[in-house]
């Protein structure tokens, strides 16, 4: 899918557009009009569909001497899977920019991600490209801090529920959000190297002000994510150390109540090897030897059980 939009913005009381493109899932065809259009490397498009990618900023001039800046990102997405879990994972988007043109290209749609969560995407009216690019980067920043909020609720109901069952679904779950702190680690430290080299060049372009406050509220909102980040792999750490504990708990109380079961019920068989053995033992010629036997086992197995209970064996 291929979008075009064009702009305008007021900079310096005069009057500027650009032309936005945004290509989602695009197939060979659109990418290589694009290429073709503005003279850039096919990569500088591509490096948006390909999920392996990771933040990274280039630049790039054109035979017409025309200037293309690369600033790939990486941003957070929750899907559902086939069984209906929750699934986190990252993607890159690639934002090339020059004066007059700005194109996007990602595996998700802006107004997909948009509907993903109730963090909005600002309006790009009356911002320029740089305005535009950190709109989108704060949102990604935003979208991060509000996954991380979805995650620390799950690793606090794991919390409570790991001292109450240790099904393996909970061994799952804390795979899939160790899985997904991983992933949004990287991606948040990798955007805030490609966030630092981007000061570098609006010191270069002399950005308006406008651009400066939304440079450092992008930059607030990443230096939260990565706290944030840092913080849930620790506590996610803490509850799957929580979860040894309980197994290895559970278990050896399960083995001491065998244990003390298996000293309880070889009394029976001690008794039985005593008086079954060839040779004369008390009460064999009384008719009620077999009553006073078994009375005799059942009570010794019940001051047996009552002694474990007394000192807390089980």
């Amino acid at each position: 899918m291929l979008e075009h939009q064009t702009f305008t913005y007021e900079q310096k009381e005069e009057s500027h557009s650009f032309d936005y493109y945004q290509l989602v899932q695009a197939n060979q065809n659109k990418i290589q009009s694009i290429v073709e259009k503005f003279d850039i490397p096919k990569d500088f498009i591509t490096s948006g569909l390909d999920g392996y990618e990771v933040a990274r900023w280039e630049t790039h001039t054109n035979k017409n001497g025309e200037e293309f800046t690369l600033s790939l990102f990486s941003y957070p997405v929750k899907e559902k899977t086939d069984d209906f879990r929750d699934v986190y994972r990252t993607s890159p988007i690639a934002i090339v920019t020059k004066p007059g043109v700005v194109i996007i290209t990602s595996l998700d749609s802006l107004e997909s991600l948009n509907e993903m969560t109730d963090v909005k995407l600002n309006s790009f009216d009356g911002v320029d490209e740089l305005g535009l690019m950190l709109n989108v980067l704060w949102f990604v920043a935003r979208l991060y801090i509000h996954l991380l909020e979805e995650i620390d609720r799950e690793i606090r109901d794991l919390e409570i529920a790991v001292t109450k069952t240790t099904k393996n679904d909970i061994f799952y779950r804390l795979m899939k959000l160790n899985k997904a702190l991983v992933f949004f680690n990287s991606g948040i430290n990798n955007n805030r190297d490609v966030l630092e080299r981007l000061k570098v060049q609006f010191n270069e372009l002399d950005a308006d002000e406008f651009d400066f406050r939304l440079l450092r509220d992008v930059n607030v909102e990443l230096h939260q994510a990565s706290g944030m980040v840092h913080e849930l792999k620790q506590f996610n750490e803490k509850v799957s150390d929580i979860l040894s504990s309980v197994v290895n708990n559970n278990m050896n109380q399960i083995m001491r109540i065998l244990t003390v079961w298996s000293i309880i019920l070889t009394i029976p068989t001690i008794v039985g090897g005593w008086w079954g053995m060839n040779v004369p033992v008390p009460g064999e010629n009384t008719d009620s030897a077999m009553l006073m036997i078994s009375v005799g086992t059942i009570g010794l197995m019940v001051i047996c059980y009552w002694l474990f209970k007394r000192n807390k064996w089980m």
